[in-house]
């Protein structure tokens, strides 16, 4: 299973529809309120230039975790600045060789780890075709979600310094070429005055294409140092996400024999909508904490991050009516932005006696959201 998917049992989560993973609302928030952490690096729920079944899978591989926390309420002061959830992955450490295939008929997937003297490593590989899951659609014809993606994991434990190496390169894609639309359902309608039940409804059918693509790869590093007497820990990532969509879909209608409407205002109509848009959106970030040599009872940390967001989108939608074009509605969008954020966090822990306690704070400074 998705592990971003299980969140949405918990109490006090509510799925917002069946499609995205990330698609879920944690006591009321909304869904960018919510991170996911992958290995310290913040992954970023899509933007998603319409929302759909363009993100199929999210991008923590169930395979590879060894250690997942859901985060609600009350947030650890070093996973980002949200409100309402964070999930924090951890992918395991391996201590031997391992390799593990499986495979169905919507998904495939391989795993494969490794650990020599200092050096260990995990990779996941993984495939998957939904389009059986979409055939509940109310649309036939070509329905194509599929997404595969390839991670992988490096850990090296030197005598002065400690590090990781973390990667993913991720396709997630949709296709849809529709060929018949069921406007509505054949119903019965009855007449009092005509003292019978007659068919009502419309029929309709569809052509053309709606394509959509989005692309993510990132990259994280994480450096563990002695300096003095406490332990210096550097971490940076860069993230690179890209969205596309290319639609131009017709939908015709006509009212259906039998229908008790005598005279309708329209015999037959025909809505045609055309999208073309894409999303770059890059983000470099660093951060640097300091704890103490052989314990955790405090850490202080600052970090930076600078986002770049280039988008544009149009949109154009015409109406006919018995072959009259009314007036076309359009729209069109575009976001050229850098965007800079800062932060620091400080947490303590103590245990005197038998109880164990904590303070933790972030400071932030927000450029744009």
């Amino acid at each position: 299973a998705d592990p971003v998917r299980i969140a949405r049992v918990l109490p006090g989560v509510a799925a917002a529809g069946d499609q995205a993973p990330s698609s879920y609302h944690v006591r009321g928030g909304s869904f960018d309120e919510n991170l996911v952490y992958i290995e310290g690096v913040e992954v970023q729920a899509p933007l998603m230039l319409r929302n759909g079944l363009g993100e199929t899978m999210s991008l923590v591989n169930g395979d590879l975790v060894g250690d997942l926390a859901f985060h609600a309420g009350v947030l650890p002061a070093h996973l980002g600045d949200a409100l309402s959830s964070v999930i924090d992955v951890h992918y395991r450490r391996p201590d031997s060789l391992e390799i593990a295939l499986r495979g169905g008929a919507t998904q495939q997937a391989a795993t494969l780890s490794a650990r020599a003297g200092r050096l260990s490593w995990i990779a996941g590989v993984r495939r998957a075709d939904l389009g059986r899951l979409a055939r509940d659609l109310q649309t036939s014809g070509d329905v194509a979600p599929e997404y595969g993606d390839v991670q992988a994991l490096v850990l090296w434990r030197g005598e002065k310094i400690d590090g990781h190496l973390f990667g993913v390169s991720a396709r997630s894609g949709l296709v849809l070429q529709p060929s018949f639309r069921q406007l509505r359902d054949d119903c019965i309608d009855f007449r009092p005055d005509r003292g019978a039940k007659i068919k009502c409804g419309f029929i309709g059918d569809a052509l053309g294409v709606e394509n959509f693509e989005y692309d993510t790869d990132l990259v994280g590093v994480q450096l563990t140092t002695p300096f003095l007497r406490w332990r210096l820990r550097w971490q940076g990532s860069a993230v690179k996400r890209e969205e596309r969509e290319d639609t131009d879909l017709s939908f015709f209608a006509d009212w259906a024999s039998g229908s008790p409407v005598e005279a309708p205002v329209s015999d037959w109509l025909e809505t045609r909508q055309i999208v073309d848009g894409k999303l770059d959106q890059s983000r470099l970030e660093t951060a640097i904490s300091l704890l103490p040599d052989h314990s955790d009872t405090w850490e202080l940390g600052v970090g930076l991050r600078q986002t770049d967001l280039d988008a544009n989108r149009l949109v154009a939608d015409t109406l006919w009516l018995d072959g009259r074009q009314l007036p076309a509605t359009a729209g069109e969008a575009e976001v050229d932005r850098r965007l800079l954020n800062r932060w620091s966090y400080m947490r303590i822990n103590w245990q005197p006696g038998a109880f164990i306690g904590g303070w933790e704070a972030r400071a932030l400074h927000v450029d744009a959201s």
